[in-house]
């Protein structure tokens, strides 16, 4: 079943709340995600182990709508990978803390 916006923002950030409390210096971001899952045990597989890539899905050749992407609908700038600052990957602690700013906006936004 597909997630709706609302839960996709919820669960995304409640995975990187714990990613957050528990990452260390040296932790590897994509290995506490995936521990994260298992642990949570999702109905489904999630595509790239995201909740906000699972909501935007991909297109008929397999690549990832990233323009449906929770976080663009409010920064359309937003990237997970390859950015200066908030790296999920690079700086998954940074990477919370932004997805946190932009839920904030998202709040106040009419999604009726």
């Amino acid at each position: 079943m597909k997630l709706t916006l609302d839960e996709a923002w919820e669960k995304c950030l409640a995975m990187w709340k714990w990613i957050d409390e528990q990452c260390k210096e040296d932790d590897n971001a994509g290995e506490l995600k995936t521990t994260y899952l298992a642990a949570s045990k999702p109905k489904a597989r999630l595509l790239r182990n995201c909740y906000f890539c699972d909501f935007a899905g991909e297109d008929g050749g397999g690549r990832l709508m990233c323009f449906r992407c929770p976080a663009r609908f409010v920064d359309s700038s937003f990237a997970c990978e390859d950015t200066e600052g908030y790296d999920y990957y690079e700086h998954p602690k940074a990477f919370y803390r932004k997805i946190v700013e932009l839920y904030k906006i998202f709040k106040e936004q009419d999604h009726a």
